[in-house]
């Protein structure tokens, strides 16, 4: 465990919120490290002292996609009662071509030790393969 002087017992009875931001394909490309660091908060909460338990990861994906759920599993984690919005809008929507079957199958498994590690960290799989 990482001792901090700025975390104190009384933090470590709080639920840890972390929120990733998906790039684009070309900032993933190019800034790979970012992903990583985002995807790592979640382990220095634990190495800090946070239970597996209290921390919940949000991916941005999954918050524009399924914005209705993804409030609804935060409101339940933080043991919030339902206090849902009358509408979500969709601010980061943008038509898009399809991607060819071939193009998806090469990138899956280009990707598929990635999405493996990434899935054992969350304890689920990563929005975009579901």
């Amino acid at each position: 465990m990482i001792t901090s002087p700025k975390i104190e017992p009384r933090h470590l009875r709080l639920r840890a919120l972390v929120y990733v931001r998906q790039s684009t394909p070309q900032q993933l490309q190019h800034n790979q490290e970012s992903t990583r660091r985002q995807y790592a908060l979640r382990d220095k909460a634990l190495a800090l002292g946070w239970a597996s338990e209290q921390i919940h990861v949000i991916e941005s994906e999954s918050f524009f996609e399924q914005p209705e759920s993804t409030y609804a599993g935060v409101l339940d984690f933080l043991d919030l009662p339902p206090a849902m919005p009358d509408r979500f809008d969709r601010w980061n929507g943008r038509p898009s071509s399809p991607m060819t079957p071939e193009t998806r199958a090469r990138l899956r498994e280009h990707f598929l030790s990635h999405d493996r590690a990434l899935a054992e960290i969350l304890g689920r799989e990563p929005a975009w393969l579901l």
